[in-house]
C-alpha cells in the first residue's frame, strides 16, 4: 500500500484523500488502511487486535506498534 500511495503522489502531485482514490476498499477489517493526516503526512496501518495496531509513520518512514 506504501508504494502505492507514493506512486499516486508522484503521479497527482499530492496524497489521496482517502482509500478509495486509490481503488482500495477496507473490508477486510484487519487493513491494511491508509489515512491522510495532512497534506504531506499520511498513515498505513493494520489492526492487530482490540486496540492495538501496527502503523507506518510516512514522516519518519518508521513502522510502530501502538496500544
Amino acid at each position: 500500500m506504501i508504494s502505492t500511495v507514493e506512486k499516486f503522489r508522484t503521479t497527482h502531485n499530492r496524497l489521496p484523500e482517502d482509500m478509495s482514490e486509490l481503488g482500495m476498499g477496507d473490508d477486510s477489517g484487519f487493513g491494511p488502511f491508509y489515512v491522510k493526516r495532512d497534506s504531506n503526512k499520511y498513515e498505513v496501518f493494520f489492526g492487530l487486535g482490540f486496540d492495538e495496531n501496527y502503523v507506518y509513520d510516512s514522516e519518519t518512514k518508521e513502522w510502530k506498534y501502538t496500544y
